[in-house]
């Protein structure tokens, strides 16, 4: 609670994996048995929440919490109790923490502690396209987000490149970087304690990007295949997140092997640019839970040929021009269901007596030609949730879902929709 409360303003609203990770970076969260610690970092903040002492913001479509803030009342009586300990002061409404603790935008470490700062976040302060390579003198540091003003992210603002003093910090486990960097950050390979890491970078530059050594790696988010390819991704084998990005034409074999080395996998996001994705086949994907595909896709693989136990399906601009549910609606373990902005270019779908057995979620959206959804009986026994654009005009058996609990028809931006 004291590391919601402290570090950030009043009504801040944080997104739950952000918070998670700060817990887990700051100490808070114990290693339970063979249990991931994010896992009882979630156990510990439902808590929380079941108590009232913080509230949820935002969930997705299958009721997953997204945002969440801490309550005034609850934030100010947590002020007071860190104070009253000693964890920091305020002067003049700037929060001075000492040297073990934390610093955000408001926060001004005190300067005999700044070395031995452990969070530093950095979100809603305009670079002038560098970091400073002062950074790489808190050695103590384990956590660093970058993240620009929400009023500038539609601008050109970029880092040149990551300063090579980073390398001398060896406890780090979080790097969040929602900047674009123009030269890949080969300092990188250096951070050999890294758990999680975001960033954004161009693929031009020639040297590849070295993350085969970041043994302990959990989430790796908008690397580009051509630099995943000179890796030698089987040593990743604490992997359990990845978004990839780039050109999927060639040596799609290889690449699916690759993913099927990664036993801790679970979540997979393909970003695939033009000519998109060739099919390929998924089923060695063994403990793929959550998939998500942006990109064309001349065909998809058939029912068998994806992941065996995969719950989570997402398309989106996969331009298909049939029919994909006669497909999807074999997957028997599939809880929720994204088709999204043009994954279906025609007018019209079926789902059969026996499709879907267990879909609890189904979202159609940005589907700007389907006009028709037909639901035999029997067809989705289990939905509860239901989304679909607002040119879908006709929905047949409706009536049929027994347990269907909302409907929403959607008519806004997708990015406003989880």
């Amino acid at each position: 609670m004291l590391s919601l409360s402290r570090p950030l303003p009043e009504d801040w609203v944080i997104p739950k994996r952000e918070l998670l990770l700060l817990w887990i970076t700051e100490g808070f969260i114990p290693q339970q048995d063979e249990q991931r610690m994010e896992d009882t970092a979630e156990d510990y903040l439902n808590e929380l929440i079941n108590r009232n002492l913080i509230q949820v913001v935002a969930v997705s479509i299958n009721e997953r919490i997204k945002k969440c803030r801490v309550h005034d009342l609850v934030r100010d009586l947590c002020i007071k109790k860190a104070k009253k300990q000693k964890l920091f002061e305020i002067q003049n409404n700037i929060v001075h923490v000492p040297s073990s603790s934390s610093s955000h935008p408001s926060t001004k470490c005190r300067r005999q502690g700044i070395l031995s700062c452990i969070v530093l976040n950095l979100e809603g302060i305009e670079f002038r396209n560098r970091l400073s390579s002062s950074v790489g003198r808190l050695i103590h540091l384990t956590y660093l987000s970058i993240k620009l003003p929400f009023t500038f992210r539609e601008s050109n603002s970029f880092f040149s490149k990551l300063p090579t003093s980073l390398g001398n910090l060896r406890r780090w486990q979080t790097l969040d970087i929602g900047i674009v960097i123009l030269e890949k950050p080969t300092v990188i390979q250096k951070m050999k304690n890294l758990r999680h890491l975001f960033l954004f970078y161009h693929s031009q530059d020639g040297k590849p990007l070295l993350i085969d050594s970041l043994s302990y790696l959990q989430t790796l988010s908008n690397i580009w295949v051509s630099d995943w390819r000179q890796n030698d991704t089987s040593k990743l084998t604490s992997l359990g997140k990845l978004k990839i990005q780039g050109k999927f034409d060639l040596e799609m074999v290889e690449f699916s092997n690759s993913i099927a080395k990664l036993e801790n996998l679970r979540s997979l996001y393909l970003e695939a640019y033009p000519p998109g994705v060739p099919s390929f086949v998924m089923n060695s994907w063994l403990h793929l839970s959550k998939l998500q595909i942006k990109g064309r896709i001349p065909q998809l693989p058939h029912a068998r040929q994806f992941p065996p136990s995969l719950t989570q399906l997402t398309l989106e601009e996969t331009e298909l021009d049939y029919d994909p549910m006669a497909i999807l609606e074999k997957r028997q373990k599939l809880l929720t269901l994204r088709l999204r902005k043009d994954s279906y270019l025609g007018e019209e779908m079926q789902v059969s007596a026996h499709g879907f057995p267990r879909l609890k979620v189904i979202q159609l959206f940005g589907l700007n030609r389907m006009r028709r959804l037909n639901i035999e009986k029997g067809g989705m026994s289990k939905l509860t949730q239901l989304q679909v654009f607002e040119s879908v005009l006709d929905i047949n058996g409706l009536s049929e879902l027994l347990l269907l609990q909302k409907v929403d028809v959607i008519t806004t931006s997708l990015d406003h929709h989880p």
